[in-house]
């Protein structure tokens, strides 16, 4: 029995757009970003420890791979975000059947192992990979043409972008061979791209913009770790008239004896006592497990915590407690919460979303996030019965009468038009108002193909999409 597949949505990749554009194809798919610009980024950072952003892609992103979950809080933050993005919920709107086959892809996706597992990973690329992140569409041929089969994720480190439009990625397997992605086989997808036209869409990672602050807190903590829990003397006590040779031999006999209790920490305090009863006692103690003066790990934390939920576009209680009077008051929290909404989880979301339903979903399948957010639907319906109370007091006053007030709260939003129909009225102001992302009624849209031209097909890296 052949396995079932949805109709490919793809559209050959705009070779006119090309052709007039006054940018230039490169030269060869094996150029890579960043060619030419090399010498001048690395003289900008040539005191990072790092690979300087935009000279080799790879070898900063296997850096970043390998040092990102070093760093305690910047791989919780990491885990915090990539967890919340793969718990959203979603829906499919289409016709029954085809939905059914869109789910089961979607729910098997990653070959087999799930949708949290897909963007799990998706997320994990994203924020710690300037590469960005890729997925596979997997079809039953090598045909734009060819129902697809599945979603898989691309590890990013195997990634190599071209800036071809027919071939944008080549992909190198664990047995070395490459592969040329065609348009209509690969997505990409950037959360924060660089402009510069060099980097074919390379982007700023998340750990990229936070990784001077990472580097720093991840140096404390080494510190303070081999500060306060090295087995080394807590303090040297020094009595005068010693020889140094009597310092090292209690020294020795000090680690000797730590051995011997099992100690792998801690060590007593060195003692050492003068040899010549006649001379002068003097007494000197260095402190060999104290912190610098002053420094305060508490204010620290926040200022980093603060920094980390700024480079991730999230709210600074997802991550830690908000502290007491140093970060704002309870109502600027509550707001700075609201606020957070429209960043990173948004962007997230649209970028999902656009990428499914540019790329993947059927012409008559849309995905889409389910945004519910308990305090925004809170505060919408404040602004609804603000708007009923303005409404009132105008047919109080005699300026409208009911049924306008009707049609007001109808084009306001307030009012569902199936209700005016259940009353026998009818919308006087059909003007359709769209917003970003939503799908008009297929009897508000023109059908014949002049019109549908007008709209423009849809094709790879395009803002419309064919209904």
């Amino acid at each position: 029995m052949a396995k079932k597949a949805i109709a490919s949505p793809a559209q050959p990749p705009p070779q006119a757009i090309q052709r007039r554009s006054v940018t230039e194809e490169p030269l060869s798919l094996e150029q890579g970003p960043g060619a030419g610009n090399s010498f001048t980024i690395w003289m900008a950072s040539i005191a990072d420890t790092f690979t300087a952003w935009g000279t080799s892609v790879a070898r900063r992103d296997q850096q970043l791979r390998d040092w990102w979950h070093t760093e305690s809080f910047l791989g919780s933050a990491i885990y915090t975000v990539t967890s919340a993005n793969a718990a959203f919920e979603w829906k499919l709107t289409g016709p029954p059947r085809t939905t059914e086959r869109v789910q089961e892809i979607l729910e098997m996706a990653d070959k087999g192992r799930g949708w949290m597992s897909f963007i799990q990973k998706i997320s994990i690329d994203l924020y710690t990979q300037d590469n960005g992140a890729f997925f596979e569409i997997i079809r039953s041929a090598n045909s734009p043409s060819a129902p697809i089969l599945g979603i898989n994720h691309l590890e990013a480190l195997r990634c190599t972008r071209t800036g071809d439009v027919r071939f944008p990625v080549i992909y190198t397997d664990t047995k070395s061979v490459r592969h040329k992605m065609p348009w209509y086989s690969i997505v990409l997808l950037e959360e924060f791209a660089s402009p510069i036209e060099e980097m074919f869409n390379v982007q700023y990672c998340a750990v990229t913009r936070v990784l001077r602050m990472a580097q720093i807190m991840r140096d404390i903590a080494i510190y303070r770790g081999e500060k306060i829990g090295g087995r080394f003397a807590e303090a040297i006590h020094i009595v005068g008239g010693i020889k140094q040779s009597a310092i090292e031999d209690v020294q020795k006999r000090m680690q000797e004896n730590a051995d011997n209790a099992g100690l792998a920490k801690y060590l007593s305090p060195l003692i050492i006592g003068s040899l010549d009863p006649q001379a002068s006692v003097s007494s000197v103690t260095l402190d060999m497990k104290a912190l610098p003066e002053g420094f305060d790990l508490d204010a620290e934390l926040q200022w980093y915590i603060a920094g980390i939920a700024l480079g991730l576009g999230r709210d600074y209680q997802e991550f830690a407690p908000l502290p007491r009077g140093q970060l704002g008051s309870g109502a600027q929290s509550e707001v700075l919460h609201l606020k957070s909404r429209g960043k990173g989880p948004a962007t997230f979301m649209e970028l999902i979303e656009h990428a499914l339903n540019s790329f993947v979903m059927p012409r008559t399948v849309t995905f889409e996030y389910v945004k519910q957010d308990i305090d925004l639907e809170k505060r919408e319906a404040e602004v609804k019965k603000t708007r009923a109370e303005e409404r009132k007091i105008r047919i109080d006053s005699g300026e409208i009468d009911p049924v306008l007030a009707r049609q007001m709260a109808q084009d306001s939003g307030d009012l569902d038009a199936r209700f005016l129909e259940l009353i026998g009225e009818e919308d006087l102001t059909p003007d359709m108002m769209l917003r970003q992302g939503e799908n008009p009624n297929e009897e508000g849209l023109p059908t014949d193909e002049k019109a549908r031209a007008e709209v423009g097909p849809r094709f790879p890296f395009a803002l419309w999409r064919k209904r």
